[in-house]
């Protein structure tokens, strides 16, 4: 009976050790919505098919969410809400120059990953809305010092533009661990 006891005992001290590590792990977090701009371009010319304009982002934790100061360790994840695209109208070129568009990350650290993309394009104007991945996680581009954005533009046929920029903006929704 003896024996009993202390291996019921046991089982019992597990048991709650178990129940603290997990909620140790489900570490509560609270969304907070935020826009990023970033000002992409590239010298031509243009040859049919995709060309990547570049911009590179310098991560400032201090400045990504208004009012908000967190640590890389706290961002559990960013979300994409949003996606546009806009061709400043000192640019000759409008949207339906193009067939598709498509918009990526990539880091030293983290593999080039698709955001969003627009295919075919159907439009006319300077602005496009790409259809944003609901899949995707950016938190290890923004644990990063720094980080590349590239937006291929799939041009219809060759273009003799000296230069093209694409102003890109994301709303993003960041989870931040409290």
């Amino acid at each position: 009976m003896e024996g009993k006891k202390k291996i019921m005992r046991k089982v019992y001290i597990q048991l709650l050790l178990g129940v603290f590590v997990l909620l140790g792990a489900c570490t509560s977090t609270t969304p907070h919505q935020t826009t990023l701009t970033f000002t992409t371009s590239a010298d031509g010319p243009f040859f049919a098919g995709p060309n990547s304009l570049i911009s590179t982002y310098e991560v400032n934790l201090n400045e990504l969410v208004d009012g908000q100061q967190f640590t890389a360790d706290q961002i559990a994840k960013v979300s994409v809400n949003k996606v546009t695209a806009t061709i400043p109208r000192s640019d000759s070129s409008t949207v339906d120059n193009f067939l598709n568009a498509t918009l990526q990350f990539v880091a030293d650290d983290v593999p080039m990953t698709s955001i969003a993309v627009k295919n075919p394009i159907e439009a006319t104007g300077n602005s496009i809305a790409l259809d944003a991945s609901q899949e995707v996680d950016l938190a290890d581009f923004f644990k990063q010092n720094t980080f590349t954005v590239l937006f291929d533009w799939d041009f219809n046929e060759d273009s003799y533009a000296e230069s093209l920029g694409t102003i890109v903006e994301m709303e993003l929704t960041f989870e931040i661990k409290n």
